[in-house]
């Protein structure tokens, strides 16, 4: 299933509404059983039973969204159902609903069994950086059914963490769900089998009950303007329910180094149905930095090993730029891009002139600083580099469609370059193809 570009989803403020992968509504209370329905009650039903609990953590705000963790915790004798359309964020007295992008179906209920628990983050868009005071200031609430308003009561990360310990099970909603680091692992593993024998191998049907199981797609994103935060889109083409236990990943550097998710986000599980999106921030324990990027996402087996996504149908991308805007954070120059996310083919010189073909292959937008950042790279028959030049004039600088883009570049003078045995195109430092 093709992925909608994001600069085609997002038409304005206008057109966001519910957030992605939100949960909904739960109370922090619930009321006597319906007569007319089995064990099954609303959230908002549950008004009246102290014994049903719903908080939220820190809320945390990037690139115009302000996310926070939800915490269930359903200590009644009743099953409580959530739903999406109920959970208001209240914004210096402005009603802002769930995040949800146009065509980006991300509604749903779930239901929160008796005396288990239920995690998950919610999103909304605001389109603006609040300042700390206003931050304080933000309510969520859950409107319940017979119109009464309930606050949401917030839990600190110790709390938070004392609560879900204490408990014995934790639901993650109506059905069984696969975490997406056994999803990565398994889709590899199953990846592998049908390159070494690929006719006696099961197909995707026969060995997840799943014929859409390889259509998953996750992407990453770091801002510079708030360094320590993440911005997380999955959707989820599968037919299969996913949980994202979040101290299951971490993302590492060109050098190596790892960082995990912040403590207080580790105690939190986000929760990706089948056919539905989530959009979520998630606050990692240090700042990613511009200068060590590409990062790579990796996920934690059974094992307590890291491993990345590459073999992956659809590996994890991750790009890093300076976006302050959702409308624009899933944008990236060529070497703020993971590989997987463009190619660039068919490059000929011709005078002082390259045309290259470039195609776009991940949900990311191309866009380069300047011109200029592209150059010729000559290298020798050592494999060492040598003279460089850099493009003095050229378009597009910035890449959106899916098709196949023309780009053009000039330069002053490469008689010099000629010379070597091998020429690349790089953009500053990452290296995109071969010239000759």
């Amino acid at each position: 299933m093709k992925i909608k570009k994001i600069g085609k989803l997002i038409l304005g403020l206008g057109m966001l509404m519910f957030f992605g992968l939100s949960l909904s509504a739960c109370a922090n209370s619930a009321t006597q059983k319906s007569p007319t329905s089995s064990a099954n009650q609303s959230a908002s039903q549950s008004a009246q039973n102290t014994k049903f609990k719903l908080y939220h953590g820190a809320f945390l705000q990037a690139n115009g969204i302000i996310s926070t963790p939800l915490l269930a915790d359903n200590g009644s004798q009743d099953d409580v159902m959530i739903a999406s359309r109920n959970l208001v964020l209240y914004v210096d007295g402005q009603k802002v609903p769930i995040l949800q992008q146009k065509a980006q179906p991300a509604d749903f209920h779930v239901t929160v069994g008796s005396q288990s628990q239920w995690t998950n983050l919610v999103s909304f868009y605001v389109g603006t950086k609040l300042s700390d005071k206003d931050l304080g200031k933000v309510q969520l609430v859950l409107n319940t059914d017979d119109n009464k308003k309930m606050v949401v009561e917030g839990i600190s990360p110790n709390d938070a963490s004392s609560t879900l310990s204490n408990d014995d099970t934790t639901s993650s909603g109506n059905n069984k769900t696969t975490d997406l680091s056994d999803y990565y692992s398994q889709i590899i593993d199953f990846q592998k089998d049908q390159l070494s024998d690929s006719q006696n191998s099961p197909s995707l049907e026969d060995k997840f009950n799943d014929n859409q199981y390889d259509n998953l797609h996750t992407f990453m994103v770091a801002s510079t303007k708030s360094p320590n935060i993440i911005l997380m889109l999955i959707h989820n083409g599968t037919n299969t329910d996913f949980t994202f236990d979040l101290s299951n990943f971490e993302v590492i550097d060109k050098d190596g180094q790892e960082t995990l998710a912040d403590p207080e986000f580790r105690n939190y599980t986000l929760q990706v149905p089948h056919g539905k999106y989530a959009n979520v921030l998630v606050k990692m324990e240090g700042n990613l930095k511009q200068s060590e990027a590409p990062y790579t996402v990796r996920f934690k087996n059974d094992d307590g090993d890291f491993f990345d996504t590459k073999q992956a149908p659809y590996p994890v991308e991750m790009a890093m730029n300076n976006a302050t805007d959702f409308q624009n954070a899933f944008v990236g120059a060529p070497d703020e891009l993971g590989d997987d996310a463009t190619k660039w083919t068919k490059a000929k010189l011709k005078g002082n002139e390259l045309n290259v073909n470039v195609k776009l292959t991940s949900y990311f937008n191309l866009k380069a600083d300047s011109i200029s950042d592209y150059q010729l790279v000559g290298v020798d028959s050592a494999g060492n580099d040598g003279d460089t030049e850099k493009a003095t004039d050229g378009a597009p600088l910035s890449i959106t469609s899916n098709d196949t883009t023309k780009l053009k570049l000039k330069f002053d003078d490469l008689k010099n370059l000629k010379t070597y045995k091998h020429i690349y195109l790089n953009y500053r430092d990452k290296r995109l193809c071969k010239v000759k």
